[in-house]
């Protein structure tokens, strides 16, 4: 279940970003996507969520790291996506496509 309150079956894993804030630490997030939702979507402390047609995202709207991510995650296509940031401001960032066996081996190593 999401803090939207939604759930999902037929996820598909997709990406995993590795954020370097420096001092605040490496965050690791794993990116899946959803062909099938269901559930009544609520608001939470986390966020007010709307519907978009993917043609009208709200990039404006999102995190910075999230304008350069976002497309490769619509297109389908696994990857791997580095952050490092200073005082929240993105200084480099790298996207690399990945096949499905090399993102799950990843995700492996990264629960170790």
């Amino acid at each position: 279940m999401e803090e939207c309150g939604l759930k999902a079956r037929d996820m598909q894993h997709v990406g995993v970003l590795l954020m370097d804030g420096g001092r605040s630490g490496l965050m690791e997030v794993f990116v899946y996507t959803a062909r099938d939702i269901f559930g009544k979507i609520v608001e939470s402390d986390e966020m007010c969520p709307q519907w978009f047609n993917v043609a009208e995202l709200a990039y404006q709207d999102t995190y910075k790291e999230a304008r350069l991510w976002w497309p490769t995650m619509l297109k389908g296509t696994p990857f791997v996506a580095r952050f490092e940031f200073v005082d929240s401001v993105i200084t480099s960032h790298k996207i690399d496509m990945v096949d499905g066996k090399e993102l799950a081996q990843l995700c492996r190593d990264l629960a170790s």
